[in-house]
């Protein structure tokens, strides 16, 4: 064998053909899927939110590709779940991420002889009566600002 035909059989490299993005296939997220939050209900755990029916009364505002997230009542958890098939009132979900997070449902604090501030699902953070569980000011976002609408709602004390 000759130099020659030794180099002109390493000369020719394969060539792979790979497959190469389209120039106009990119666009924003937005213009593909949308993105949903869920407050669930009280007493939904990680497994009822896997199941097609638990979405079904929200089926018509899905559609495939959408991205749900789904926070615990408690914030115990955050699930987020990408949207597979929607049919006949149930929704097919993936889950892609699943958070365990710090509730805030066990947060407790005293506020005066007889009340405490604590947070519930669907009412936020408010100030409860001990001695039958009536929230008497509720519907606040942090905990200070309900612990301090509580305390302008108190009666001031008479000066004499």
């Amino acid at each position: 064998m000759t130099l020659s035909a030794t180099a002109e059989k390493t000369a020719a490299p394969v060539e792979i053909k790979r497959p190469r993005a389209d120039r106009h296939a990119m666009k924003l997220e937005e213009q593909h899927r949308r993105r949903w939050f869920l407050q669930a209900p009280l007493g939904t755990t990680q497994e009822d939110v896997r199941y097609p029916d638990f979405f079904a009364q929200l089926a018509r505002q899905f559609a495939r590709h959408d991205i749900v997230t789904v926070l615990a009542p408690d914030e115990s958890w955050e699930m987020e779940l990408v949207v597979e098939a929607v049919r006949h009132g149930e929704v097919e979900c993936s889950p892609r991420k699943v958070f365990t997070r710090k509730g805030i449902g066990s947060t407790h604090t005293p506020v005066a002889p007889g009340f405490h501030a604590e947070y519930r699902a669907g009412s936020g953070w408010c100030v409860i009566r001990q001695s039958d569980g009536f929230a008497v000011e509720r519907g606040h976002g942090l905990e200070s600002i309900a612990i301090a609408a509580w305390q302008r709602a108190q009666p001031r004390p008479v000066m004499q």
